[in-house]
């Protein structure tokens, strides 16, 4: 087995170091009506009804919604059986998202033929630029690492049968089984067959 380059490492490394005073943190915002007065986050019997209803459905079940994210509310939920309302948990574990999508970001970089050297400064760009501060301080605001690791996820299953000179079919139902997840985590992941049609247009079969 390859160990990881030193790189990256201190990237991760640092990207914890300046994320960790969250776990301080308490609820806010969104987390009030979506976690902590949410009774289908509360019970492992509501699961099936997140396949069948908006995000806020367990909040106010007359509203009408649009936000389709069963993934996103599975994750609420083990994070609720986990910790409760133990915040520091909550924040641990969307920290611990950043610094995988992070990490993907990297392995992306170096697939795309980078280098590792630019991979880790990519990485590291990725993993303390300010556009994520909501995204990872808020608890709710998770929807987009865990989209992102869906998303990279399928993107580098979709790269891997071409790094390995061959089409394997695992890979391509690896790449498709991500999307899905991604698709049922948040609906912004319908933007993926784009990125594959750019990336196809510029580099082309090999």
């Amino acid at each position: 087995a390859q160990r990881l380059p030193f790189g990256i490492i201190i990237v991760l490394a640092l990207t914890f170091a300046v994320y960790s005073p969250t776990l301080r943190y308490q609820f806010v915002h969104d987390d009030g009506g979506q976690i902590v007065e949410n009774p289908a986050v509360h019970s492992w019997r509501e699961v099936p009804r997140y396949f069948t209803t908006h995000v806020w459905e367990g909040v106010d079940p007359e509203e009408l919604g649009n936000y389709y994210r069963p993934i996103f509310l599975l994750w609420l939920r083990i994070n609720d059986a986990v910790f409760g309302k133990h915040t520091w948990g909550w924040h641990l574990t969307t920290i611990l998202t950043h610094l995988l999508t992070t990490f993907l970001v990297y392995l992306l970089a170096w697939r795309l033929g980078l280098g590792r050297d630019v991979a880790a400064l990519a990485a590291l760009v990725f993993g303390l630029h300010p556009a994520h501060i909501e995204a990872v301080d808020w608890i709710s605001g998770v929807t987009e690492p865990l989209l992102a690791i869906f998303l990279l996820g399928s993107f580098l299953g979709y790269l891997q049968p071409r790094a390995r000179g061959g089409r394997a079919l695992s890979w391509k139902l690896v790449s498709l089984a991500l999307y899905a997840l991604a698709i049922l985590e948040k609906e912004t992941a319908v933007i993926l067959p784009a990125i594959l049609l750019v990336y196809e247009w510029i580099y082309g079969p090999e």
